[in-house]
């Protein structure tokens, strides 16, 4: 063999080492994503059944204003913290997927398909975000939410298929 030979094979050999070292951190930074995954859903079941714990301390409060039933101002507001904790779990759920790059707001739907088939609370909902906005741009620090848009461009879509 010639001397230009030994170096074109010497030098596709180096180029397919560096492809297959490519090939090779791809699969690592995909298999750390997965990983990552799965601990977020590991993560956020503890807060889930801790929320499903304190609904069932209230299940009477829970169910009744989820129908739009009257509450008296101490279950008004056992209900309000309520509708909190689960918005919160969405937010949290939906915030997380997005920094592991995630590019569906899973949880705001899914809030979304609660409210709308909740019809207390979403008024409830709706009453508490419209009041952190009242007081928010009062304060001048109320800006975009981005899982809020979701909710209601979805709110949106759910009441237009009633029609």
């Amino acid at each position: 063999m010639k001397p230009a030979n030994w170096k074109d094979i010497t030098e596709l050999v180096g180029i397919a080492a560096i492809i297959g070292s490519l090939v090779f951190v791809g699969l690592q930074m995909r298999q750390a994503q997965q990983l990552a995954q799965a601990e977020l859903a590991v993560s956020l079941a503890g807060p889930t059944q801790e929320m499903r714990a304190i609904f069932a301390d209230h299940s009477n409060v829970w169910r009744r204003g989820n129908a739009g039933a009257p509450l008296d101002p101490d279950e008004s507001a056992v209900y309000e913290q309520l509708i909190l904790a689960r918005w919160n779990l969405a937010f949290w759920e939906a915030y997380s997927w997005r920094q592991l790059g995630g590019t569906q707001d899973v949880g705001a739907h899914a809030f979304a398909a609660f409210l709308w088939v909740n019809p207390g609370a979403r008024q409830t909902w709706l009453s508490i975000i419209k009041s952190k906005e009242s007081v928010g741009k009062k304060l001048g620090y109320w800006g975009s939410n981005k899982l809020r848009d979701v909710v209601l461009v979805d709110l949106d879509k759910l009441d237009s298929l009633k029609d």
